[in-house]
């Protein structure tokens, strides 16, 4: 029987990798045997096994050659060539399930995936980014000239927020046998009640987190375009209220020359905004449109969505949840938002090194 020259054999616990002989090596293990040195001394003075020796001469003798014989056993369903093809369709398709693929080759599913895998194709879930139309990717190039120096210790960053009851962002797993799949300990609940969401308005800053704001707007309206927040509400809730009192902390703690971020919402550039912003002295850092890469606080909105999806016990009303997503934005470490802000330079820097595209952030 041929012996594997790969296999990993385990001697006194130390792992020895078994490789081919490069046909250099061959051929002076060869010269050694026409010089009249034994089998022996020749695997001695190589460091290979007897066994390697008398191979390399059977190799020589039967068939005049010193390169490894082709392997016993079904030649592979793609060559060189089909793997290099197969790299084109991917880059060309990669949306397409592996059956595209495999139709083209005319091989089953499972040989293409097993070749793509070997040349490091996997399947993926596809990240959600916003589409950026070549107008924001214009104004998120400009974004980065003007902000290039920025102080983000001086930046209130707000945005609003619906929280839906019963949402499950994290994926969970679990450990089961085939067909035990409905079993009560293997399911991942879900409610009749998850279309439900509450409206919040937040802000953070480097070294400070102000309190939630729930917002009063039905929940009918929430996810309803045309109605929800609108400029009137965007004052009366948040302009006049909370925005104001956050700017008047900022700036009498520690800067005089603050900035706050709002994303391109309409509640949040139409004129009633602008006209209630400047009477109330809240000067605006412009935002680039679909850019929340650029805005720490989707970050923090992330982290509590996921904390609380994981407490044990879920919400089964609006103000049950208004109190565990209270209880979870308190314990959001200020470490951690001071250390997202801290990073907006690599985020900048980000953007200009894709030319405006979307980045990892």
């Amino acid at each position: 029987m041929r012996v594997n020259p790969y296999k990993t054999i385990n001697i006194h616990s130390t792992i020895i990798m078994s490789l081919e002989l490069s046909p250099r090596k061959r051929g002076r293990i060869l010269g050694m045997l026409e010089a009249g040195l034994s089998q022996r001394a020749v695997a001695l003075r190589q460091g290979v096994s007897k066994g390697a020796i008398h191979r390399t001469l059977k190799r020589e003798v039967l068939h005049s050659s010193q390169a490894s014989l082709p392997r016993s056993g079904r030649p592979a369903a793609l060559d060189a060539r089909d793997h290099r093809r197969l790299i084109r369709e991917i880059l060309a398709n990669p949306s397409k399930p592996w059956r595209y693929f495999g139709a083209i080759f005319k091989v089953s599913d499972d040989t293409v995936r097993k070749a793509a895998a070997s040349m490091g194709f996997h399947k993926r879930h596809k990240r959600r980014k916003p589409l950026l139309t070549p107008q924001a990717i214009v104004k998120r190039l400009q974004w980065v000239k003007d902000n290039k120096e920025q102080d983000w210790r001086r930046v209130i960053f707000t945005d609003e927020s619906a929280i839906e009851m019963g949402l499950d962002i994290t994926m969970n797993w679990t450990i089961r046998r085939a067909g035990e799949e409905y079993l009560p300990q293997h399911l991942q609940r879900t409610f009749r009640s998850s279309r439900k969401s509450l409206m919040v308005w937040g802000a953070i800053a480097h070294g400070k987190k102000w309190d939630l704001v729930r917002l009063s707007i039905p929940p009918s309206e929430v996810q309803e375009k045309g109605k929800g927040m609108n400029g009137e509400k965007y004052v009366r809730m948040v302009l006049n209220g909370p925005l104001k009192r956050a700017a008047r902390q900022l700036r009498t703690a520690r800067w005089r020359d603050i900035l706050v971020v709002e994303d391109g919402a309409p509640c949040h550039t139409c004129k009633l905004a602008k006209e209630a912003r400047s009477k109330l002295g809240i000067p605006s850092l412009i935002h680039p449109p679909s850019s929340p890469d650029l805005n720490p606080i989707e970050n923090v909105w992330h982290l509590l969505k996921t904390k609380v999806s994981q407490l044990p016990t879920r919400a089964t009303n609006l103000d049950m949840l208004w109190e565990q997503v209270q209880a979870c934005w308190a314990d959001i470490d200020q470490g951690y938002i001071s250390k997202i802000i801290d990073g907006m330079p690599e985020r900048v820097e980000a953007v200009r090194k894709t030319r405006g595209e979307v980045t990892q952030f």
